[in-house]
């Protein structure tokens, strides 16, 4: 049973626990030194952080928004400018608060 392959939602708790060489009393002291010198801590890296052109992007995504972008275009189509430019305001006013919102919350807390 390979570890990378391992459909461990799938396992017995016996069996988990038996492929990672382990124990009901978990790993000894030398095995988990011997493990994190040879694999590395058990950690995530961290995430890569988006640009604010891509975060900006990102707000023009979403299908109310194109549902608005079709609404405008079809408003101007019909020549009902007033509309258009409404919806337009909306879409804008959106992106930016969209924008706004989602740089402060990928910034890191400061101290």
């Amino acid at each position: 049973m390979s570890a990378a392959t391992t459909s461990w939602h799938s396992v017995s708790a016996a069996e988990a626990v038996a492929a990672t060489g382990s124990g009901p009393q978990g790993l000894s002291a030398a095995e988990a030194d011997r493990r994190l010198r040879d694999l590395g801590p058990n950690e995530l890296a961290p995430p890569r952080p988006s640009s604010a052109a891509a975060v900006l992007g990102a707000q023009f995504r979403g299908v109310v928004v194109l549902l608005l972008v079709t609404a405008a275009a079809v408003s101007l189509a019909m020549g009902d400018r007033l509309d258009a430019t409404a919806i337009g305001v909306v879409i804008g006013i959106n992106a930016i608060l969209g924008f706004t919102l989602e740089l402060r919350a990928r910034r890191p807390w400061k101290r």
